[in-house]
This record gives C-alpha cells, structure tokens and sequence, in this order.
C-alpha cells in the first residue's frame, strides 16, 4: 500500500522576514523569502477567495448555476523563462466570433451582463488565481500574465512614446525572471483607462524591477486593492457611454 504523500510544509514564515526586509531589486524579485511569504498569505486567503469565487458565480450565474462552480476561463498567458502558465478566472464574458476584434474593456459587448462588469472591474473573477499563489507558481505582487500580442503591443507603444532600449531590455528582463503576480504594478489602473498604456507600463514595471522590496509590495497590494474598489465605484455610478474604452488585440 503507498503512503500518502503529507502536504509540503513552508515553516516558520518569521524566520523568512528578517531577510525579506533585507532584500532589494532582482534579488528580492527571485528570493525564496519572497516566494514563501506569497504562498504563505495565499493559504491563509484560499477559503475567503474560494467564497468570493462562488459570490462573483452566482453574481453572473444566478444561484442553481453559479453553485456548481464550473464557469471557468482558462488561457494561456507567457510565462518566466519562456514557459506557458495558465490564467483561471470566473468567465466574464462570451467567447469571440470569427473574426470579431477583441475589445477587453470595461464595456466591451461581450461582457455577459452588467454584474458581469461589475465583477470584472473589481478584480473577484481573479480569485480563483490566489491557488497559483499558494503552489509557488504566481507571486502576489508580480508582471500581469500577458499574451503575446499585448507585450508586443505594449513594446511598440513604449517606443513609439519615447522608451529607451534600455528600459525595453529591462522590462523584458523583469518578464523573464519574475512569477506573474495577481497584483501587478501598474496593471490594476488599466481597468480604468482609455488610452495608450505600453510606456506607463513598461515604466511602472521597470520601476518596480530596480526597487523591488518587501514595502513595496505591500504599497502595490493596497494601491491596487484601492484603485479596483474607486473602479468599482467608478463603474457603479456612471452610464458605460461617458467612460471611453480601450481595445487591445487578439490573444495568439
């Protein structure tokens, strides 16, 4: 008869924040002090992200279908190193036709409703992700997983509006290295915007690459928390006509 296999311990998370706090940049970026404390708080959130999983299904679903759980989106974004990771999240909206530009705003005609929106905006289709977190796949605070087509996207914008090669080369660096994060640097305030990102990106991230720190990723993690809910708000308050779009292209 074979053993069953104990769940891996991750220890004493307070012999790992000395260190944390120590650490700066790159090498906080890829640390294992870094990487523990995530898997450490996404354990200690899966049971409150699982319910909010289950509230934003039944949101959308109504509550016969949004109980069964079984309302997945699942794509796959690049990952560090050139590997694929998987994004999981409660779908929000219906499937492209052939042919049909992409149009992943706030009020795009795909979104399936107007609680929909609502739970898009918020961030709670992006609950399911917090067990990424906890496998040590996903960091908190890292780059937004990103298909292809939006990093060449984003690439082009940032040089058409005045990137150097430099900040292009070590925002491609910070991708290569670094886990996705369901908090991203700059990523959270997309969902408010309507124009040009890659060079506010690009920017936010590198920045974020050069001072990486244990504060900072708690001042990303409470500014990000605190933009989804002004965007909640935002969103709840004003008719989908006065707050302009943005449009990015098909995933490939």
């Amino acid at each position: 008869m074979t053993a069953k296999a104990k769940p891996e311990r991750l220890g004493p998370i307070h012999v790992a924040l000395p260190r944390l706090f120590a650490l700066h940049g790159e090498a906080y970026i890829v640390s294992e002090e870094k990487q523990r404390f995530d898997r450490y708080v996404a354990s200690l959130l899966l049971g409150p992200a699982a319910v909010g999983t289950t509230v934003a299904e039944i949101l959308i679903y109504g509550w016969r279908e949004g109980l069964t759980g079984r309302h997945p989106f699942v794509q796959q974004r690049v990952g560090p190193h050139g590997t694929v990771t998987e994004t999981i999240k409660v779908k929000t909206m219906r499937d492209p036709e052939p042919g049909e530009t992409l149009d992943i705003t706030r009020f795009s005609p795909r979104i399936l409703s107007r609680r929909a929106r609502f739970v898009r905006i918020m961030g709670l289709d992006e609950l399911p992700q917090m067990q990424k977190v906890a496998s040590g796949e996903w960091s908190l605070v890292g780059p937004r997983p990103l298909v292809q087509a939006s990093i060449d996207q984003y690439i082009s914008e940032a040089r058409e509006d005045g990137a150097g090669e430099g900040e292009i080369e070590d925002w491609l660096r910070f991708q290569d290295i670094a886990r996705r994060g369901i908090f991203g640097v700059a990523q959270a305030s997309l969902r408010m915007s309507s124009g040009r990102d890659g060079l506010r990106v690009v920017r936010s991230d590198v920045d974020y690459y050069h001072n990486a720190s244990f504060v900072v990723d708690l001042q990303a993690i409470a500014s990000s928390i605190g933009t989804l809910m002004v965007a909640g708000l935002h969103a709840a308050v004003r008719r989908p006509e006065e707050l302009g779009a943005q449009t990015l292209p098909t995933p490939t």
